[in-house]
């Protein structure tokens, strides 16, 4: 599962923007010690394999229940636990942490509604980027299709322009 997508040059923390270096440091100070994978997933994962250029407005963090609970305790805060779910996708559990420079929402057991019905929209893939792991290329294409929004036609060109480099 964790693994190296060939000799895809990768964004290295020191590419960073600060906001965007210190939230992954956040992010690993309390995710590193989780039982189960973990991915930083949607924008954030695009701009870390260097795909997307903007920096996220937040960073997402897909991980397990028990890790997305043991998460929140470790970080000794009470995080955001809204919004309800929506239509096209939900997760048993949703967290905002404002605490890093760029908010963090976590995400577990994310699915996401398709014409057969719900299915998971969890990576299959893992490798490592700038000290986070994040989906392959390949995978992230595979999850925004799933959820089949307009406005990720973009992100999905540019990832697709980015595979074929």
């Amino acid at each position: 599962m964790r693994g190296e997508e060939g000799d895809l040059s990768m964004l290295k923390a020191t590419d960073l923007t600060s906001p965007l270096r210190e939230s992954l440091e956040w992010i690993n100070t309390f995710a590193m010690g989780a039982h189960d994978p973990w991915w930083i997933v949607f924008s954030g994962a695009a701009h870390l394999v260097g795909a997307w250029p903007a920096t996220p407005a937040d960073v997402d963090l897909m991980m397990s229940v028990r890790d997305a609970n043991a998460f929140a305790n470790a970080t000794g805060s009470l995080p955001f636990t809204g919004p309800p779910p929506s239509g096209s996708f939900r997760s048993k559990v949703f967290m905002r942490f404002e605490q890093s420079p760029i908010p963090v929402e976590v995400m577990a057991d994310f699915e996401v509604h398709t014409e057969d019905g719900w299915t998971q929209g969890i990576p299959e893939t893992c490798i490592s980027c700038a000290g986070v792991f994040v989906p392959s290329i390949a995978d992230q294409i595979r999850i925004y299709r799933l959820l089949n929004r307009s406005k990720d036609k973009a992100i999905i060109e540019a990832l697709a322009k980015r595979l074929t480099r």
